[in-house]
């Protein structure tokens, strides 16, 4: 039976290896000036399609067909992202706050598929395993690789699986075995058997004013809104989201938060609240009026004082 001190044994002993790296891969980018921190990762599940590995006939043995690596790998007090890639595409991503992570015992991460465009490399996924912050935090930046060489996966850690269909994640429950799909109001559900698809259509009702798509879409406009489609300009990826990162050697702090998130600059901090700035205000207003007040008197002072001296002049005319 594993405990939690055998985990943390284990996680103890093996937070300074390449592992789950293979153990000839270099680590080093491709700026050929930093290694990938020793203690950043400690453990792997990744999971590819069928048709990415191969078997060889002499063992019966499967090996992907693209070694997967990490093509690009972002360190911050905020946030950590690993993205692994195949043949030259990337694959899987995972995104976590830095704040997530635990010096005392490792927490499994979910690698996301990326949407590759080519079959044969969607649907990679896994479970990734973070070492202790202390130990790679203060190497923080954007590391990236162009291959097996520099950060191959060792292939301990790579298992493949069969072409269909495993489970559904609906409403946050993962429902498994004989799954029933039905028809709800204005859905269609067709199947092919040729090609083994179901396709779900839009049954539109008249009584609804909705005959069409561009009716529909509009409709979900009216009540939703209108999407964000692109931000100054750049489009989001190809499962609608942006990557928001920080600046290699930047001071700036990301937070999540519902719905959004916080960005702010840790190196600096306000110097002063509103009340301090109304009393600095206040100070600044009665420091003007006592500078007019001493005007005024310096003005009538050099008056009297000429005007003295105008009469000594008179008077030192007079006596002689």
């Amino acid at each position: 039976m594993i405990t939690t001190e055998i985990l943390r044994a284990w996680f103890s002993e093996n937070a300074i290896r390449a592992f789950p790296l293979d153990e000839a891969a270099t680590r080093i980018d491709d700026d050929n000036e930093r290694a990938l921190p020793d203690a950043l990762l400690v453990g792997m599940e990744l999971m590819i399609p069928s048709p990415m590995a191969v078997t060889d006939g002499g063992t019966g043995l499967e090996t992907p067909l693209h070694i997967p690596y990490l093509s690009r790998v972002v360190i911050s007090e905020a946030e950590l992202s690993v993205t692994v890639a195949a043949g030259g595409v990337d694959v899987a991503r995972a995104v976590i706050d830095t704040g997530s992570l635990s010096n005392d015992d490792p927490r499994g991460f979910a690698l996301a598929s990326l949407e590759t465009g080519d079959p044969d490399y969607d649907g990679v996924g896994g479970k990734i395993f973070f070492g202790p912050p202390a130990g790679f935090l203060g190497q923080g930046g954007v590391y990236t690789f162009s291959g097996p060489p520099q950060t191959g996966i060792s292939l301990d850690c790579v298992h493949s699986y069969p072409e269909h269909l495993r489970a559904l994640l609906i409403g946050g429950e993962r429902l498994t075995g004989d799954v029933v799909l039905e028809e709800g109001p204005n859905v269609s559900l067709d199947y092919n058997p040729d090609t083994g698809t179901v396709t779900v259509s839009y049954m539109p009702d008249p009584a609804d004013g909705i005959l069409n798509r561009e009716d529909l879409i509009d409709a979900i406009t009216d009540r939703f809104g209108r999407p964000v489609c692109s931000i100054n300009g750049i489009p989001p990826d190809a499962e609608g989201d942006f990557e928001v990162l920080t600046a290699s050697g930047g001071c700036v702090a990301i937070d999540h938060v519902d719905h959004g998130i916080v960005i702010s600059n840790p190196c600096a901090s306000p110097c002063c609240d509103k009340t301090v700035m109304d009393t600095l205000m206040a100070d600044i207003q009665g420091l003007n009026a006592r500078h007019a007040r001493l005007h005024s008197y310096l003005l009538a002072a050099t008056t009297a004082v000429n005007t003295l001296q105008n009469e000594l002049a008179i008077l030192k005319t007079s006596m002689k």
